[in-house]
Formats: structure tokens, sequence, C-alpha cells
């Protein structure tokens, strides 16, 4: 098997192409090994430290690449010796000059003793959660194995990838907002937090198409001198479509952008008493059943009394999702009959697939890899993380390619193959991050991501405004791994958003605006029903939803498209009140199980690393249709949704 090459599915044109194109357009690969690219072996150098920052040690030196490389800074093509080694770095890997930001998790009982182990490496502690473990901090390069290598450190993490679901909006009209705010809901008094990758820009609308004050606390981002703004205007534009819904409501902004500064983001949202949290942003690489970090933040958030709305995900088409078949036992996964290959184009940019499959979600003993074949290139590249029941590895593989041309669009394929797996009775994921166009082979079930995919979060999927009763084709979509329907909802989305002061709009599609119209929408409910619970506002929003596609909540719509329907409540003068915030809930650290991988034969030999990380997804909101009713309609519907037997009821 070692020499196998995957089947191509295309013509011998394409390859022929190829050897002309091979030496016009750079590839850069991502390799996170501590030997040379054609190894063949597959043991770990660092058990402890993540894969993807084995590059910035400095006893990592794969053949040919200059012994300056420990810094954490790239390098030209010129100097590295080995076309295939233009970058050591994974994309998704932050650095500062000499420093890395990385995730320590402690062994039990040495939550002190670890962050002094990382002062004494020269660190800077930026984030720290106890509860959970966890705490974030910038760390010179050089000092990265001496960190790992210290007792009391249980894992040393890059942060996970993550990317966001990227003026009167359309949505508001659909969903019959316009009646409710006519009746004087506005979403008054209650407090509504945006939890986003960055806020640029959003100074400029105060007043305008935003509150004239918003709370704001930038202190939950790694890079502190950058604020506020981060590293996007998303987050600003989230907060347009939610303001658009409930222009009364108060809007908190905070802006993580590690799982330390995520959950203490949200453990100061909670004690700042906000009812209602909108999180636009996806996480790939995690467990998919709400057992994650993540997971159990947005359950304690909701046990305080939040009402938790998180954007499904954007990757309906560049997800695959099913389980081992390998008929002619070459251990590479047949995606459809017998093709080995799932294809998918590749224009300039960046190019990383996801893999998950559901082995222990902290000490997995089967190894499988997720490779890139280029097809004009003929080049193989594949992940090698190690799974071999060492405490702190995921069942999860990452890989990063770049196509440094400047217009030439590539054919890349995605392969899967078993390099040292006893079981193959899993459920296996495949996300293509940034791709832009689909795969091959779609399937669009299981695509939801994290944290939408947690059991406390309304999901929001998506369909375009004017085109209500279709859903859009990017929307992620369940079950979840664990078997669960997603999303719970679906908003309007290809919205019209102000793009500065001066006039400038942006339509914009996917799940992160049909989420925060849904969180809006949730804000005028919460003002007419001041006593109601998350169960009780996701029932209401469920119960009303226009119901589409198969007959009851569903893994396409959920439990249908949002609207209010008409107003049942009169507005109260009196503040809403605000629940007392529950201290979140401690992250258990569980029990790693022993390796129990057995080899298989010798894999494929020239292969790189790619980087794991989560990716954030942008999102969209829609236009809204209603008609006002009258105030006797009103009452009457009112009183008999109060003595009618709740519906669609969801366990807090």
């Amino acid at each position: 098997m070692g020499n196998k090459r995957p089947r191509s599915r295309f013509p011998v044109s394409y390859l022929l192409a190829g050897l002309l194109l091979l030496s016009l357009i750079p590839i850069t690969a991502y390799y996170g090994r501590s030997r040379p690219v054609s190894a063949t072996s597959h043991t770990p150098a660092y058990e402890k430290l993540d894969r993807r920052l084995w590059p910035l040690v400095p006893q990592w030196q794969p053949a040919g690449y200059p012994q300056n490389a420990p810094d954490a800074q790239k390098v030209s093509p010129a100097s590295a010796g080995n076309s295939q080694f233009i970058s050591v770095l994974d994309p998704w890997v932050k650095v500062k000059g000499k420093n890395v930001l990385v995730e320590v998790s402690a062994e039990q009982g040495q939550w002190a003793a670890a962050q002094a182990a990382a002062v004494a490496a020269g660190a800077q502690i930026v984030q720290s959660h106890i509860n959970a473990n966890l705490f974030a901090l910038w760390v010179p390069a050089s000092a990265l194995l001496t960190l790992a290598e210290a007792s009391p450190v249980r894992y040393v993490h890059a942060p996970p990838i993550v990317r966001p679901e990227t003026i009167v909006n359309e949505g508001v009209a659909l969903i019959n907002a316009s009646a409710w705010r006519d009746a004087g809901f506005t979403g008054a008094g209650i407090k509504v937090g945006i939890v986003d990758l960055g806020f640029q820009g959003y100074q400029q609308f105060l007043g305008t198409e935003l509150p004239a004050g918003v709370t704001v606390n930038g202190s939950f981002f790694s890079d502190l001198d950058l604020g506020l703004d981060g590293e996007t205007g998303h987050g600003a534009q989230v907060a347009q479509v939610l303001h658009d819904v409930a222009p009364g409501a108060q809007l908190y902004f905070v802006n993580p952008d590690t799982v330390t500064g995520f959950l203490s983001a949200v453990d100061w949202l909670i004690s700042q008493g906000v009812r209602i949290i909108n999180h636009s942003v996806a996480w790939y690489g995690l467990a998919g059943d709400g057992s994650d970090p993540l997971g159990q933040k947005v359950q304690a958030a909701r046990n305080a009394g939040v009402t938790w709305f998180n954007a499904s995900g954007n990757d309906a088409e560049t997800h695959w999702r099913g389980t081992w078949a390998d008929a002619d036992g070459d251990n590479f996964l047949e995606f459809s009959g017998t093709d080995e290959t799932n294809n998918i184009l590749f224009p300039p940019g960046n190019l990383t697939f996801v893999l998950r499959w559901n082995d222990s979600p902290t000490a997995p003993t089967n190894d499988y890899d997720v490779c890139m074949f280029i097809f004009e290139t003929n080049q193989l590249f594949c992940s090698i993380d190690t799974q071999n029941g060492t405490s702190g590895q995921k069942p999860v593989d990452e890989l990063t390619v770049i196509n440094s041309s400047t217009n030439t669009t590539l054919t890349a394929s995605a392969l899967v193959r078993r390099y040292s797996a006893v079981a193959t009775n899993f459920t296996f994921d495949i996300w293509a991050v940034a791709a832009g166009f689909a795969f091959q082979h779609p399937v669009a079930a299981g695509s939801v991501t994290t944290p939408a995919d947690a059991p406390a979060a309304v999901a929001v999927g998506a369909v375009t405004w004017s085109t209500p009763n279709t859903i859009a084709s990017y929307s992620s979509q369940g079950p979840t791994i664990d078997g669960r329907i997603k999303p719970d909802l679906v908003g309007p989305s290809g919205v019209t958003v102000a793009t500065d002061n001066s006039g400038g709009t942006a339509v914009l599609n996917g799940t992160s605006f049909s989420s925060p119209i849904t969180a809006g929408a949730a804000a005028l409910v919460l003002q007419a029903n001041p006593s109601f619970t998350p169960a009780q506002v996701q029932a209401f929003l469920e119960g009303r939803a226009v119901d589409l596609g198969t007959a009851g909540k569903d893994n396409v719509f959920g439990a249908g498209r949002l609207a209010l329907g008409a107003v049942t409540a009169e507005p109260t003068p009196t503040p809403t009140p605000i629940p007392t915030p529950v201290p979140p809930t401690a992250t258990p650290v569980p029990t790693p199980l022993p390796p129990t991988a057995t080899p298989l034969p010798t894999p494929l030999p020239p292969t790189a690393t790619a980087t794991p990380e989560l990716t954030p997804i942008p999102g969209v909101s829609g236009p809204g249709l209603g008609t006002m009713a009258g105030l006797l309609l009103a009452g009457v519907l009112w009183a008999w949704w109060r003595l009618r037997p709740e519906q669609g009821r969801r366990p807090a």
C-alpha cells in the first residue's frame, strides 16, 4: 500500500496539464513533523504538544530546512531549500514576533503549578478559566517543548479553528417584528450579548444602525492591543441585524478568540444580567455532542436563564458524513461506490480539511489521516496527527494547503486513510473550510457546527428572505453526531446591512445573520413575557414557526421558519427582572484510555502535516412579512395562549 496512489476519476489530460503547471503554481503545505516528510513512521515526537505547534520547536528539523526555523516567522521559498517547505506555520496558528498563542490544560490538582511552569518558561498568561482547567498564554516558541514537558501540564494546544458565519433589513417584515414594534415591543429592558470574533468599525454606526451606546469588553481577546476590534467587522454586522429587529435592546459586545476566552466572556455576560446571547461563529474539530467545553458553557448559560442562539453553519455543500467503506481493502475510505476521492475546486488561498470520527473525545486509540491530492501538480499531502490513547489527543485530523498562485483554480481531492485503527465502526465527518465551492460528493446531513450542536443552544439555519420556503443551499443540517435534531429553527438570510455611515450597503448571506434576527425576535418576546424561561422562549418561537419540509421538527428546517405571529401581550412599564447568575459548572477531566492501536501496513510515502483548529462561519439575516392584528383578536389570542398546554418545551 505504501506506494499506491489514490484512484483518480479525472482524464489523463488533467495530469499532462499538471506537468506544465507544476513549475508555475506554488503550493504551500504545512507540516507537523519532527522528521523529514519522506519518513514513514507515525510516532509522535512530542506527545503532550499539539502537532500544529511542532514546527516552532527548535528540535523540529525537516530535511533541507534552514537552521533558524524555530522563530515564529514565515520563511521565503528561496531560503527554504525545499520547494515543499515554503512555510512551516499553519495559517490558523497565531504568532506575534517570537511568541505563539497556546492554551494549556493542567493535570488534576496542578492548576497553580502549571501556571507557575508557564511563567517560568517566559509566558504571558492572558486568559484563565479554572473550572474548565484551561488557561491561554503567549509563550516564546523556543520554550514550547519545555512547557509541554513540565509535569503539571497535561497538554499544550493551539486554539481551535473558528470562523464567522458571514439599514432596516428585509427580515423584519417577514417575521412580523414590525407589528410587535408598533404595539410597543422593541426589546426595551432586555440585555443581549453578542459573542463574535471582532467588531471593527462599530463606532461609526452608534446612534444610527446601532444603539447610541453599547457595553463592550475586549479583554477576552488574546491580542489585547487589538481590543474589541479583533480581526473582523463581522460582529458589527451581526449587531446591526439584531438591532433592526429589537432596537430597544441593550447590547453587550465581547470577542474571544480562544476556548479559554470564550468561557470567560460568557461568564462575564451572565454576571451582567444578559438574558439572550447570539453567537454567529462556527468552531471545528470538537466532539459535536455538547460534551466539549463550549457546549457545557452554553448549558451553564441556559441554567442561568440565558437563551442561546447560534448560527448552525454554512457547510451543507462542503461537508461529507458516512461510515467506513473499503471494498478493495487498501485502507482508503470509499466516499461513493468505489470512489476514494471527494473533489473540490481550490481557488487561490487556503483550503483546510477537518476530519472527525466519534472515538473517545479525549484519548482516542484509532488513528485515521485526512489527505489532499492536487490533480494539476500530482501532489499528495496527508495529516499525521497521532491517536494512540494519550490524554489530551482528539479524534480529529486537520490539513491545510495553500494555493499561492494569483489567478489559478486547482482541483483538490479529500481522501481518508486508515493508518492504525482496530475499530472502524465510527461516523466520519469531513468539512472543507474556506473552500468556496461544493464537494463532488457532499452530504448535508450532520454538517451543523459547534456550539450550535449543543443541546442547550437554539441552532438557527437559513432561508433566503425572497424565497422563504426553500432552505438555503449552504445552511448546515443535522443530525448531531449523537443523533439529535438540529437546527431548531430557520430564519431569513440574504439581508441588507450598512457598510459605512455614508449610505454604503451590502447584501449578506449566511446563517450568521439568520441567527441574530431570531435572537432579536426573542428579545421582543421576553419584553412581552418577562417571566419566560429559556425553555419557554424557545417553545414560543418553535410553536409559532411556519412548518416546512417534513411535518414536525426535522434536520433541515428544525421546527420551521421564524414567525412571531400576532402580538400576545401589552408592553409592561416595569423593568425586566434579571436572573441571578449561576456559577459555571466545572468541566470534568476524563480518565485517559490506555493505547490499544494496532499498526497497519506502511503508510503512503511523501506526506505533509496540516494544522487543526476551529473556524467561525459568516452568517446572514433576512426580511420579514406580517399582518397587524386587531386589539380584540390580540386579547383573545393572548388569553388562549396563556391557558393552553405549553408546546414544544425542551429541557433546560
